[in-house]
């Protein structure tokens, strides 16, 4: 499978191949917590929505910064396991494409073998 991340203008610009996937995420917090505007052409799309964060929980915008939790990261790998089979791309997305999108890249390539590409 070829894995590949980007940031979210890149990803709300592509035009999907057949047997690819995407795993969209937005940030829960500040000004960009609005989910990307994806083509709708996308046959398989996880959507996640949490912040980019250091180790120290803090606030944006006079709120609790949301993390990736352990229930989203079961969340990531079932998806990753139903679409294994059927997809031959998937794409990573956040909103600057610089931490969260690498990092579940990153664990999407390790769980199957695969290299992941920017």
């Amino acid at each position: 499978m070829k894995i590949t991340w980007c940031s979210r203008s890149v990803a709300e610009a592509l035009l999907p191949a057949p047997n690819s996937a995407i795993i969209s995420i937005s940030s829960a917090t500040g000004i960009l917590r609005t989910r990307a505007n994806l083509k709708p052409c996308w046959k398989h799309v996880l959507r996640l929505e949490f912040d980019d964060m250091d180790a120290k929980p803090k606030k944006l915008a006079g709120r609790q910064c949301i993390p990736f939790t352990p229930a989203m990261a079961k969340t990531v790998i079932c998806f990753l396991d139903m679409i294994h089979s059927n997809v031959k791309h998937l794409v990573v997305h956040c909103d600057a494409g610089a931490s969260r999108s690498p990092a579940i890249a990153l664990f999407a390539a390790e769980r199957f073998g695969s290299t992941i590409q920017k």
